[in-house]
Order: structure tokens, then C-alpha cells, then sequence
């Protein structure tokens, strides 16, 4: 009678131990799937990263002719209203290898640096599945094409054509995007048809079968 009582004591208590690794093993699932989604997120960056990613690569190429305009420069850009946050980002940019001097200054020993964009948009392309049962994702492409002019002596001009490719989360078009500059907005591919149709059926028929298989299995 002890020995029996002893071996329900050991599994109940085998039962618990089991029933709480269960529970933590399943709270560790849990936390590492919302730890990796923070992740992926935190990594994807928005349509306004790239497009100053692509200013930035626009601010070296003049760098690098800084023999036509020496170490003090105007800078000229007429499209704030546009782009309302370029300007900043490349005398920023500028600013760290030489002295800029506003635009309102008329002196002709100083050179003129003229940055003008022609093109400045973001297209995505047809959506699709990251596997079957994968979350839905889309291309993403970044243009950003213009040209400036170096203005001393003699006028030189130069042109600059980047293309950013990626591919981001469906889900995420419009936390990449920035509704108060409509430069980094795109329009939104739709859901494909097949999806939108089929994939309802196909869970519904799935769930169905597991119920029919359960009480298959229980009957028998």
C-alpha cells in the first residue's frame, strides 16, 4: 500500500515537472519568435534611409572633384519645397570637408556648386509569398537621378543615376514609408488572386480534415 502510494506521489510529481517544462518551453518559443520579428524589423530600413543613403553616395562623386572648387563653396538647391529634407543632409554632409557659404552670397571668386533632381521616386513590384504559408513580400526600388554643376572659371557638368533594389514585408509599406513626404511613397501592389481566392479554402479544408481525422482516430 506505501509502495503504491509512493509510485502515485513520484508521478504526479513527474506529471508537474513535465507540465511546467512544457509551460516554459513554451513561453521560450514565444519570446525567441517575438525577439527574431523585433530583429527583422529593427533591420528593415525606410524608403527616406535609402533615398539619403543615395544623397550621401551623390555628396562623395562632388567630393571628389574638389580640385574645381577648393576648400569655400555656395551651395544652390531650388527644390526644398520638393524635397523638403536634402538640403540639410548634404551640407551636412558637405560641410564636413569644407566651408559652405549661403546662397544669398554674390561674390564670383567663390565657386557655385548648382545640385539640381530630376528624378526621385520609389516603385514596388508584384507581391508574393515568402513560401507557401510565408509571410507576403515585395521588390522595392529607389531612384534617385539628377545632376549639379561646378561653376568657377568655366561651368562643369556632371550627372548621378542610383538605383536601390531590396525586397521588404508587405506588411510593412507603410511604416517604411513617410506620409508628410510623398517622394518616398509608391503605389502598393494588390493581394494575388490566387491568395485572396483559395487560401481561405484551402485553411478552412485543412481544419476540417484534422477534425474528421481526430474522431476517426478516437473512434476507433
Amino acid at each position: 500500500m506505501l509502495k503504491a502510494c509512493n509510485l502515485k506521489s513520484i508521478t504526479r510529481i513527474d506529471l508537474k515537472i513535465n507540465k511546467n517544462i512544457t509551460t516554459l518551453t513554451k513561453y521560450f518559443i514565444l519570446i525567441f519568435i517575438i525577439s527574431f520579428y523585433t530583429i527583422i524589423n529593427a533591420q528593415q530600413k525606410t524608403n527616406l534611409d535609402l533615398f539619403n543613403s543615395l544623397i550621401d553616395s551623390s555628396v562623395v562623386k562632388i567630393l571628389k572633384q574638389k580640385e574645381l572648387f577648393g576648400n569655400i563653396i555656395v551651395f544652390k538647391f531650388s527644390q526644398d519645397v520638393a524635397y523638403p529634407t536634402f538640403r540639410n543632409r548634404i551640407l551636412a554632409h558637405m560641410g564636413n570637408e569644407f566651408s559652405v557659404v549661403s546662397d544669398q552670397v554674390s561674390n564670383e571668386s567663390i565657386p557655385v556648386i548648382n545640385y539640381s533632381i530630376e528624378n526621385a521616386s520609389v516603385s514596388y513590384g508584384k507581391m508574393f509569398r515568402d513560401g507557401f504559408w510565408g509571410d507576403y513580400l515585395v521588390p522595392r526600388e529607389i531612384k534617385l537621378k539628377g545632376l549639379y554643376s561646378i561653376v568657377n572659371e568655366k561651368v562643369n557638368v556632371f550627372d548621378f543615376n542610383y538605383l536601390s533594389i531590396d525586397t521588404v514585408s508587405a506588411d510593412n509599406l507603410d511604416t517604411i514609408e513617410n506620409k508628410s513626404l510623398p517622394f518616398t511613397e509608391g503605389e502598393h501592389p494588390s493581394e494575388p488572386l490566387f491568395s485572396s481566392l483559395f487560401e481561405p479554402l484551402i485553411a478552412v479544408g485543412s481544419a476540417a480534415l484534422v477534425v474528421i481525422l481526430f474522431f476517426t482516430i478516437r473512434s476507433k
